[in-house]
């Protein structure tokens, strides 16, 4: 997902679909832990089985950090 969480990494330009931009879209801690569990098929997404629980949290929490919610300038 590259150094800032958008999508946009070096390694982004051979994965199709592309990885998910997580400064635009905020996964809830449940699909993030499902997708460290399962991977997500059809992507370059590997699932993380040896990933003990406080690093699941932790990984889970983090991006959940890289979210820039759009504000209103009006």
């Amino acid at each position: 997902h590259g150094v800032e969480g958008d999508g946009k990494g070096a390694a982004a330009r051979v994965y199709l679909p592309r990885p998910a931009n997580f400064t635009t879209t905020q996964p809830d801690t449940a699909r993030i832990v499902q997708v460290l569990n399962e991977g997500v098929p059809g992507t370059g997404m590997p699932a993380w089985p040896d990933l003990s629980s406080a690093d699941r949290q932790a990984v889970t929490a983090f991006v959940r950090t890289l979210f820039q919610p759009k504000t209103d300038t009006r």
